[in-house]
């Protein structure tokens, strides 16, 4: 395709988080592949399992996830086996047994990247990130 461009630099708060958020998603990703899941799963299943189980509502909301939107996460988890349905209010779903064992796969390539990052980072802009992250998703719309 020949040279690629260098990418502009801007000064939009927007551009500049949506392109640290989707090259570290990248990160994660090539990370957590060798467990089988991409690192969005593996968060929703962390956090299912964190929960015991939950409906799509509690689910969505503790992963701040519109219910439209977990709903269409929900589905390949379910498919490929990794939640089931449990008893509860609404749909209600838990890790099954294969759940369980690709979370035991996947937490150690978690943790390392985390590792990764942190050193990446060092200590003062990794708080920062965790920090100034938080402050943003209390951001009113």
């Amino acid at each position: 395709m020949g040279k690629q461009m260098k990418q502009m630099q801007s000064l939009c708060y927007s551009t500049n988080l949506r392109r640290s958020a989707n090259r570290i998603s990248e990160y994660y990703n090539k990370q957590i592949k060798p467990a089988g899941i991409t690192a969005a799963q593996f968060s929703l299943l962390n956090n299912l399992r964190r929960m015991n189980q939950a409906n799509v509502t509690d689910w969505a909301q503790a992963v701040g996830l519109a219910r439209t939107t977990m709903i269409r996460n929900i589905r390949p988890l379910e498919s490929g086996g990794f939640i089931q349905r449990a008893e509860g209010h609404g749909k209600t779903y838990k890790l099954s047994r294969k759940g369980e064992n690709i979370l035991k796969k996947a937490d150690p390539l978690w943790q390392k990247a985390q590792r990764n990052i942190e050193e990446f980072l060092g200590d003062d802009d990794a708080e920062a990130i965790l920090r100034i992250s938080r402050k943003l998703q209390a951001l009113e719309i």
